[in-house]
């Protein structure tokens, strides 16, 4: 017979009753065990995504994952704890830029502190915190004169004018309480949808509108008459601070001897002129500097458009960076009317500078029409008719808390495709069982061994001995049969003896 190099084990069966059903119970419940921690360990991958819901996605990522794997993602079957959607937080440095989830204004972060001991920040954590406290600390109005020609002019001399706001808010995260200066130049908002945000349509336009209002005032003062100690104003800064100063004391008597004083602060209307306090610096064509004068000079005939821009602007800072409860004219249908026209502004009445059909300016119409915002020609509505056409067609005037729009890199828990899973199962099986199945055979053997050196006898080695030694043991019987048989004829065979014949008697 041909003799390979490779040789197969021959093998025979365990005479061991208990190791059958062992085998084949430990074989499922091994399967079951090696799934489970293989499903648990490589049935999932973290994978990187970009979201602007970092909280929102962690949730529903990980509630996702627990209603599968709620009890094997845990140990004996996996031990990794890093196993479970987390999103890197956004970082806020000073300098930065954003908007808000309310879809506004765009805000610069001015500075960074630490509330709690005003300590300066370069930068900080941000993981989609609701800002809170959030409120407009001062409107301010750049004035910019273009030419040098005295005025009245055309509200064209003050095209390079600009405005602001500061505004400051607060958030909480795991270091404290973080305050955060924003500034805004633009308050023309990235979502015009009158529909879903009106109050940010309605905000915009009217700040446009009450801007060119000023432009158009400031360029109608008279040199000679208002100003003619200092000339014409070229240039300048003019400041609306929320004013906090003005209170009042309440006297609570107790009793006839002891009364108890307490002072209770009362802050004005948002709708009277005590509601900003006013600080200015102007430059004159003749080198002079008007800082804080009197603010009922005729110069300052553009307070009144000032004073209401910096209303609108109020309401409209407030609104976007989520703070409801700041006093507000744009929440409602009443404060919405008196933003749009302030009954009591004289620049607006018949006769005054901004009627709508003053003529000396050119037709301003930038500072008195609006547009619907379902149409796309020219302005066309004057502002006394605007709440009446317009209304109509807008969206509700909403309020919702804001956080800061920004994308977080967040890695989730994602299940492997069927496929994968399966090799994967099936590989990670047979290793285990191939190896579980190793370690019973030698548990086994050991066993064996103590049965005595017979063990190691196959099957048809202990066969092929049992009939040799079985035909031998037969061969060695005839043999003694016959020797037997040989004895016992010699003693019954005559024995001659000299030559006689000796018969038994």
């Amino acid at each position: 017979m041909y003799q390979s190099w490779f040789t197969y084990p021959i093998s025979k069966p365990y005479p061991f009753r208990w190791f059958a059903p062992v085998t084949i119970v430990g074989a499922i419940i091994l399967v079951v065990l090696v799934s489970l921690a293989n499903l648990s360990a490589s049935g999932y991958y973290l994978k990187t995504i970009y979201t602007e819901d970092p909280n929102g996605t962690v949730a529903s990522a990980n509630q996702s994952v627990q209603l599968i794997l709620l009890w094997f993602l845990k140990p004996p079957f996996n031990w990794d704890k890093n196993f479970a959607a987390r999103c890197q937080p956004n970082i806020l440095s000073v300098g930065d830029k954003f908007f808000t989830t309310n879809q506004g204004l765009q805000y610069e972060i001015e500075s960074i502190t630490q509330k709690s001991d005003g300590s300066p920040l370069v930068s900080v954590p941000y993981h989609n915190n609701t800002l809170q406290d959030c409120y407009v600390s001062r409107s301010e109005i750049n004035l910019r004169k273009v030419d040098s020609k005295s005025p009245p002019s055309w509200w064209m001399s003050w095209v390079d004018s600009r405005r602001a706001a500061n505004a400051i808010c607060t958030y909480t995260s795991e270091s404290g309480t973080i305050q955060l200066k924003l500034k805004t130049e633009s308050y023309s908002p990235i979502n015009t949808n009158y529909k879903t945000h009106a109050i940010a349509w309605w905000g915009a336009q009217l700040a446009s509108i009450y801007h060119w209002g000023i432009m158009i005032v400031i360029s109608q003062v008279d040199e000679y008459n208002e100003i003619s100690n200092f000339g014409y104003p070229e240039y300048g800064n003019v400041y609306y601070s929320r004013n906090t100063s003005i209170n009042e004391c309440v006297s609570t008597l107790m009793s006839d001897s002891n009364p108890s004083w307490s002072v209770l602060l009362i802050f004005p209307s948002i709708k009277s002129d005590d509601f900003f306090s006013l600080s200015y610096s102007i430059v004159t064509s003749n080198g002079g500097v008007l800082n804080n004068v009197a603010v009922d000079r005729p110069l300052f005939g553009m307070q009144t458009e000032g004073r209401h821009h910096a209303r609108i602007v109020q309401s409209l800072v407030s609104s976007d960076l989520g703070n409801c409860q700041q006093p507000n004219i744009l929440l409602d249908d009443e404060g919405l009317k008196y933003a749009i026209l302030d009954p009591k502004n004289k620049n607006r009445d018949k006769g005054g500078i901004l009627y709508n059909e003053a003529k000396d300016m050119h037709d301003p119409i930038r500072a008195v029409l609006l547009q619907t915002p379902k149409s796309k020609a020219v302005a066309d509505i004057v502002l006394s008719e605007a709440y009446d056409k317009i209304s109509p067609d807008m969206g509700e005037l909403t309020c919702r808390s804001a956080t800061v729009v920004a994308q977080y890199m967040c890695s989730i828990p994602v299940q492997k495709s069927i496929g994968t899973m399966l090799v994967s199962l099936i590989l990670a099986n047979l290793v285990f069982l191939g190896g579980a199945w190793k370690l019973l055979n030698t548990i086994a053997a050991t066993l064996l061994l103590r049965q005595g050196p017979q063990v190691d006898f196959c099957k048809g080695c202990q066969e092929a001995l049992y009939q040799d030694s079985r035909t031998e043991s037969i061969e060695m019987g005839n043999i003694g049969r016959s020797i037997a048989a040989e004895e016992t004829t010699s003693e019954l065979a005559p024995v001659e003896q000299d030559s006689v014949l000796l018969l038994p008697k």
